[in-house]
């Protein structure tokens, strides 16, 4: 039984490698693109109390380049990430964008993929000394790059959205946080 265990070991990791060996080489580089802002206050009153809406949408720019020898049958995944106001305070995908591509050896290619609107609601009532948010704020954003069901590389917003873009269940990983 112990002479057994190492020896499975190594076919697990050598079907892993070969799994890896067999997948398309990409370079992705994700940035922000732009940001949109809009803010209105439905009402205000001279004692200090507000409505005030916010709107906000993202652009990403995404480079992808095939830098291996072979074509690449490719899937781009983009999601955008925001965390809840209020008593939904946590983070979530509240849009994603998804690209299916075919790129040529040494081929290249730029997409920019934009989120919807996202709404947050802020009402403020002084004599109460009450504060109430609603909605949700843009958090940032994960990009993925998929062969065959593998995720060959993945960009984020930050460090901690990073280390969870390589898991396939991505919602279900942001529910945990």
């Amino acid at each position: 039984m112990k002479t057994r265990l190492p020896v499975c070991l190594a076919l697990c990791l050598c079907v892993q490698l070969s799994q890896a060996d067999d997948a398309p080489s990409i370079h992705l580089r994700a940035v922000r693109a732009r940001t949109s802002h809009a803010r209105s206050t439905s009402w205000r009153t001279s004692y200090g109390s507000y409505h005030k809406s916010s709107n906000r949408s993202l652009a990403v720019s995404i480079d992808v380049r095939n830098i291996g020898g072979e074509q690449a049958d490719i899937i781009v995944q983009t999601f955008f990430l925001a965390k809840g106001k209020g008593r939904d305070s946590g983070v979530f995908v509240f849009d994603r964008q998804l690209a299916e591509l075919s790129l040529d050896p040494r081929g290249m290619t730029n997409l920019v993929h934009s989120s919807r609107e996202l709404t947050e609601e802020t009402q403020h009532y002084e004599a109460l000394r009450r504060h109430y948010n609603q909605g949700a704020e843009m958090d940032g954003y994960i990009v993925r790059v998929l062969a065959d069901g593998i995720v060959l590389k993945a960009e984020a917003s930050s460090v901690r959205y990073r280390k969870l873009a390589e898991i396939i269940e991505l919602d279900q990983a942001l529910a945990e946080l």
